[in-house]
């Protein structure tokens, strides 16, 4: 796991190679087997377009931390190998002090995060959006050899593309604006697309929606204590 901190055009957080190959092995166990049980967005609670009255994302997902069946999966278990570093600890406390400053790592609980796994298949998208968290955590997999493009996350908010690597992570504020542009497979073989496993990261007991704020807004986190 190699990890890199960045503060342009935003902060954030890069790790790349995030499974070792034996988490790797087990996780593609896990992505295999749920492949057939992702569903379609109005399941997995997606930003939803009141203008066009259509969901913001086309694709399929489940959340794992809700079923019984996916609950005690290799992806579940694996979610804490993220908090072990103290160095990733340090760094995410210092992004939320900076967007939330009210935020108080002392007296504030990590809780569980919300797991979703999602797959993008050719078309697939998500819209511009923020999510319902305080901070996101996403990876990036596909099978090898690649079969699509695009499928990147934008940040229409800085102009910036992040461009994908399979077995990539980032650790981001969920009130950054963010984008998957659309897939496109000129071979469409099933389960060759691309997937994602993005935990929303919250603390305390109780759940604010913070998607209507933007970078820079200030919010009263005791909340969350």
């Amino acid at each position: 796991m190699n990890c890199e901190f960045y503060n342009e055009p935003f902060d954030y957080i890069l790790i790349k190679d995030t499974y070792d190959s034996n988490q790797l092995e087990n996780i593609w166990k896990d992505l295999d087997f749920f492949h057939h049980k992702l569903r379609e967005p109005s399941y997995t609670l997606s930003s939803f377009d009141s203008d066009t009255n259509e969901y913001r994302k086309k694709n399929v997902g489940i959340f794992l931390h809700t079923d019984n069946e996916t609950r005690n999966s290799h992806i579940v278990n694996y979610s804490d190998i993220f908090f072990d570093s103290q160095k990733i600890n340090c760094e995410i406390s210092g992004i939320l002090f900076k967007y939330y400053p009210t935020f108080n790592p002392i007296r504030c609980n990590y809780i569980k995060p919300k797991i979703l796994l999602s797959y993008y298949d050719d078309g697939d998208y998500y819209k511009p959006h923020r999510d319902s968290s305080l901070f996101t955590l996403v990876t990036f997999l596909y099978k090898e050899l690649k079969k699509f493009e695009g499928g990147n996350l934008f940040f229409p908010e800085y102009d910036f593309l992040l461009e994908i690597e399979n077995n990539m992570t980032i650790i981001f504020p969920s009130v950054v604006e963010h984008e998957v542009l659309k897939i496109t497979m000129g071979e469409n073989i099933s389960g060759y697309g691309r997937y994602s496993i993005t935990s929303f990261i919250d603390y305390g007991d109780t759940q604010v929606d913070l998607s209507m704020l933007k970078v820079g807004d200030k919010i009263d986190l005791s909340k969350f204590e």
